[in-house]
């Protein structure tokens, strides 16, 4: 990984219902409201759904000397809330038809789908930003391709290794560029994590998200290979109880974000203007 300054990159991974979208939307507000300085945050979710496609923060313009369209000051924001797959042009196909047709496609091309979207967002975006010293927060990354592609190649009946998995160049990418901190909500009652997709407004309804699916997941996120492979690269792993009632549970986050010590990192418990 190249030198990133006072960059900080925090991924939130587990399966579905276990809390992702509540420790994102809380780290968010952790940095919001404790760093007044930090009042500009790029929410690339919005982006995509506006654009449908990356945005760019190194070149204004192009060799011809037009403003390029896709072009974002990166000095109007500290902070990138980020997600995968993305909504752009192969994260869409990956939710509108890769996932949504169980045993049309193997998880090998589920696999390589992944790695291909994650390898563009990559270079497109969150390697720049971090190179510019930005706090990059994002639900899933490689990690969620390392379990559930391993499982859905079970279910399948298909031979796919971790070996297999991991050496897709996309894949390699985000090996490369870890995080700083991997979060991962642990729930008990999978019928209880389930309930709670369900009453969420999603487009992107697959065969992943039923029971005896997301409990072959669960085992795997809460593994020791899991959290070993992620700490060797030099990740911290960190385990919340997604089952928590929501004080407490926003409580567990920002405990973990203090315990790792984030704004003494990141330089903001002194007085910074960006």
């Amino acid at each position: 990984m190249g030198k990133r300054g006072s960059s900080y990159f925090i991924v939130v991974d587990g399966i579905d219902g276990a809390g992702k979208g509540v420790a994102v939307n809380t780290i968010r507000e952790f940095f919001r409201e404790r760093f007044p300085h930090i009042d500009n945050i790029f929410d690339l979710e919005a982006y995509w759904q506006r654009f449908h496609m990356h945005p760019q923060f190194e070149d204004r313009v192009s060799a011809k000397k037009e403003c390029l369209f896709d072009y974002v000051d990166p000095d109007n924001f500290r902070l990138v809330i980020s997600s995968e797959p993305t909504h752009t042009d192969i994260g869409n196909t990956i939710r509108t038809e890769i996932i949504s047709n169980k045993g049309k496609y193997t998880a090998k091309f589920t696999a390589e789908m992944y790695a291909a979207d994650r390898h563009v967002l990559y270079k497109r975006a969150l390697i720049p930003a971090l190179n510019m010293g930005k706090i990059w927060v994002q639900s899933r990354s490689v990690s969620t391709s390392i379990v559930y592609q391993q499982v859905q190649a079970a279910e399948l009946g298909e031979a796919l290794k971790l070996d297999q998995i991991i050496s897709l160049e996309g894949n390699q990418t985000a090996i490369q560029n870890p995080p700083n901190l991997l979060i991962i909500p642990t729930i008990k009652d999978v019928e209880k994590a389930l309930e709670r997709t369900k009453r969420r407004e999603k487009d992107d309804k697959t065969w992943f998200e039923s029971i005896d699916f997301q409990l072959k997941l669960k085992p795997h996120y809460e593994s020791s290979e899991l959290k070993s492979f992620f700490e060797e690269l030099g990740t911290k792993v960190e385990y919340v109880d997604g089952g928590a009632e929501l004080k407490e549970y926003t409580a567990q986050i920002i405990d973990v974000l203090e315990r790792n010590k984030v704004k003494e990192q990141l330089g903001l418990d002194k007085v910074v203007n960006y």
